[in-house]
């Protein structure tokens, strides 16, 4: 059938044709019958042909009226002969409603048998806004008071009035909250715009902000802060807390600005911490205490300029200045040593050393009070030291070390400072003196030719001798035997014995044996003691004389010890 498909108003007619074939070839003059169910079910039409035959084409048409308004309908068409019973497929028809006919159709919701606008029922029948209507036709009147849409969000709600909507209330937005009580009419929203400022909620590491949702958002940040802790450097926020942090600040900063300090909050190393050397003797090189190394006066008495030569005075920093003293010369008349090396016969004259002879001097060649010795130098180990006493050399054999609690009773002194060895194996004066014949340093005898080396020997008695610390002065008894040189060396046994008779002190008090515990460092005077050489044949050898004594200590001692000395002299070719 065909339409199959057709849509008309409510209240027209509507025609459908049905064409009857068999095999594909029409079939005329069968009697169709049409049957319409739906909003017009059961309705009578007229048939064309009249008799609802099919004509010579096989087609028959049916036309019919909606007296029952807007709705659907469904048609089918059907015939029955003696070889054949068929049916159409279904056919559609859609009753539209018909706004303006004053009848108000189920899609209407108003019909004021017109189709125009702004009388309160529309061109499509439908009731315009701010309009009430009634019955049919529709009457319609302005709906004063009733809610209206006027399509703007900004101007509140919307109230009719004669028939517009033309009453608004206030800013729906100006009695929100926070982030929620700005107007956006493109939005139809309260909504703050994202990203605007928000009440602060005290925590710097949150950015406090609109969320643009309508609230105050407090978003984590990663802004500098401050955990108020010095000393682990440049803080940074990270998850809403003050948590990252750079490290030491003071690690590296200059020279007394790299401790970390934090009760003071600051790097300043403590003050008068030593810092970099400026190279002035005459400076403090400290920390100020305030970050930097400072370099203030002090050091007194430091040396600031090394003596140029022997008569210029090396300068010394005063303390309260940075600055090193001129340059000056030794006062005149201070002592030097000079080219002779002895202070006791040259002295200072503007700035260089001359000629001067010193009294009460040790090196000046006159036996003064306070000296034991006085050789015409100052030169250690010729016998007399460079203080004026005489160099003692222990009797004892080679240091042995069981006699020394009494080996100061009696000690011996030669002038030979090229004694070879020096020294005995605990670093004494050895008590073998050994003199080239003719040496002028040991003989003494004048003579280049003669075949004798002349010793100058010293004995001292009652000695306090730092080389042997564990011996006591106990005084000495008389006499002190001689058993070498024997009475057969004559001259050498009446040099000795008579000696010994004949003693003094550094002050020059003269002293004859015995001698109490506190008469110390008594000694003879130089006596000579001759060693010849010994001849073989043709040939010359070294000789030797040995001085070898006995003492014993005083007799007012409970307990007396004894000493026994000797000392090696040899004259070598």
């Amino acid at each position: 059938m065909a339409p199959g498909d057709d849509s008309n108003p409510a209240g027209t007619s509507h025609t459908i044709t049905a064409n009857v074939t068999s095999g594909g070839l029409p079939l005329p003059g069968q009697r169709v019958t049409f049957t319409v169910t739906g909003q017009n079910s059961g309705a009578v039409g007229v048939c064309l042909p009249a008799d609802c035959m099919s004509d010579a084409n096989g087609d028959v048409t049916f036309t019919y009226t909606d007296t029952n308004g807007a709705g659907d309908d469904t048609i089918k068409a059907s015939f029955t002969d003696s070889n054949n019973s068929l049916q159409s497929a279904t056919a559609q028809k859609h009753w539209l409603a018909a706004c303006g006919d004053g009848t108000v159709d189920p899609s209407e919701q108003c019909d004021d048998g017109n189709t125009v606008d702004g009388d309160g029922c529309s061109a499509t029948c439908q009731i315009e806004t701010c309009y009430r209507c009634t019955g049919a036709p529709s009457a319609c009147t302005p709906n004063d008071g009733a809610a209206c849409d006027d399509g703007l969000f900004c101007n509140g709600a919307d109230t009719c009035s004669g028939g517009s909507c033309s009453v608004h209330g206030v800013d729906p937005c100006a009695a929100g909250a926070e982030c929620n009580n700005v107007c956006d009419e493109a939005h139809d929203s309260c909504h703050v715009m994202a990203g605007t400022a928000c009440t602060d909620d005290g925590n710097v590491c949150t950015d406090d902000q609109c969320d643009g949702a309508g609230a105050c958002g407090h978003a984590a940040n990663t802004a500098s802060c401050d955990d108020g802790v010095f000393c682990n450097g440049a803080d940074t926020c990270s998850g809403g807390a003050c948590t990252v942090h750079a490290g030491d600040p003071c690690a590296a900063g200059a020279e007394c600005n790299n401790a970390c300090n934090e009760s003071a909050g600051n790097c300043h190393v403590a003050a008068n911490t030593a810092c970099t050397n400026d190279g002035n003797p005459c400076s403090r090189d400290v920390c100020d205490g305030g970050g930097a190394c400072a370099h203030p006066a002090g050091n007194a008495g430091a040396t600031c300029r090394t003596a140029a030569a022997e008569c210029d005075a090396a300068e010394v920093c005063d303390g309260t200045h940075t600055a090193c003293p001129a340059d000056a010369a030794k006062p005149n008349g201070t002592a030097c040593a000079g080219t002779n090396h002895n202070t006791c016969l040259n002295a200072c004259q503007a700035g260089s050393c001359v000629p001067d002879f010193r009294t009460a001097c040790c090196g000046n060649g006159v036996l003064e009070a306070g000296e034991q010795c006085e050789d015409g130098n100052q030169v250690a180990g010729d016998g007399c030291r460079a203080n004026c006493t005489y160099e003692l050399i222990p009797g004892d054999g080679n240091g042995v070390r069981s006699r020394d609690s009494h080996a100061c009773l009696v000690e011996w002194s030669v002038v030979n400072p090229n004694n070879q060895p020096a020294t005995d194996l605990r670093g004494r004066p050895h008590y073998t003196q050994r003199c080239k014949n003719n040496d002028p340093t040991c003989d003494f005898d004048g003579s280049a030719t003669d075949d004798t080396c002349e010793f100058h020997v010293v004995a001292c008695l009652n000695n306090v001798d730092p080389q042997l610390a564990s011996c006591s002065q106990a005084g000495v008894a008389d006499p002190v035997r001689v058993l070498s040189p024997l009475a057969r060396d004559a001259a050498n046994h009446a040099s000795l014995v008579n000696a010994l008779q004949s003693l003094r002190d550094s002050t020059g008090a003269t002293f004859t044996l015995p001698l109490s515990e506190d008469e110390t460092n008594v000694c003879t005077a130089p006596f000579s003691i001759r060693v010849p050489l010994r001849r073989t044949g043709q040939h010359r050898e070294a000789g030797r004389v040995r001085l070898i004594t006995r003492a014993r200590s005083s007799l007012t001692l409970s307990q007396t010890s004894k000493d026994s000395d000797l000392i090696n002299l040899m004259c070598e070719p």
